[in-house]
């Protein structure tokens, strides 16, 4: 068993999803949250996993234990223990930088009193679970809620990350695999920017008795606005189109790039 040690009274959405991370990738855990006047007893010890307080490595609300990205944005507790831990998620490097980037590091800015422009709907959802009594049952209970739902989100992006990554995998593969890069018939649908970063400009592919053509890269190719044959539905920024046939589609994806 882990045991987690974190602050008690009012909660933020940085100790709420790093109990909940840690609960993800240690399994088993006790929470213990503490006062100030109770962290010589968990301080530097091994049994213990202490964070967001106590001005150790998980901490971050003293000079001391600050630390900041190499872009500049600050660490808070969940920001440090995501970046020690990743690995033990299934995440490489490259997923984790995007994860921190796009999840972790917009909590981390909230909770070390970021910018005004900082959000992060999960910091807002968190911080309005708190009770009127910051110190009593209730409190800890809704503690226990946030984490829970934390646990519940995390597990969703995690899920999410690594099936991307797969994703990467598989449209490098399909793309290594074609003559024509330009154009790829697809017998699913992948999500289009895998496809983007292999020179693909148009994916094709079934939907139910239809086919689509999707653009990848829309600031460069759109599909034409010419008259086309077959043609279900076109979206007016030319991102995708709907088709009756497969041939049809091709010949769309085609036009689109300028041959016959």
């Amino acid at each position: 068993m882990t045991i987690l040690v974190t602050h008690h009274g009012k909660f933020h959405a940085d100790d709420v999803f790093s109990t909940a991370w840690l609960k993800i990738i240690y399994k088993d855990v006790l929470i213990i949250r503490i006062n100030r006047d109770e962290i010589y007893k968990y301080k530097n010890n091994a049994e213990y996993f202490m964070y967001d307080i106590g001005n150790g490595t998980y901490d971050h609300h003293s000079k001391e234990c600050k630390e900041c990205r190499p872009n500049g944005k600050p660490y808070a507790a969940f920001g440090k223990i995501v970046r020690d831990t990743y690995q033990l998620v299934g995440f490489d490097k490259k997923t984790y930088l995007l994860f921190d980037n796009l999840f972790v590091s917009p909590i981390d800015t909230v909770d070390n009193s970021g910018p005004a422009a900082a959000i992060s709907q999960h910091s807002d959802i968190v911080r309005a679970m708190n009770q009127e009594d910051l110190y009593g049952d209730a409190q800890e209970n809704a503690f226990l809620k946030a984490v829970e739902y934390a646990e519940f989100v995390l597990n969703v992006m995690i899920n999410k990350f690594m099936a991307d990554k797969e994703l990467e995998r598989r449209a490098k593969e399909i793309a290594l695999q074609k003559k024509d890069k330009d154009i790829l018939i697809l017998d699913k649908f992948y999500p289009t920017n895998p496809f983007k970063k292999f020179g693909t400009k148009f994916i094709i592919y079934p939907d139910f008795d239809h086919w689509n053509c999707n653009a990848t890269d829309q600031e460069n190719f759109r599909i034409t606005n010419k008259p086309l044959d077959n043609l279900i539905f076109r979206h007016e920024t030319g991102s995708f189109a709907t088709f009756r046939t497969k041939d049809s589609a091709i010949k769309a994806a085609k036009l689109s790039l300028g041959s016959p």
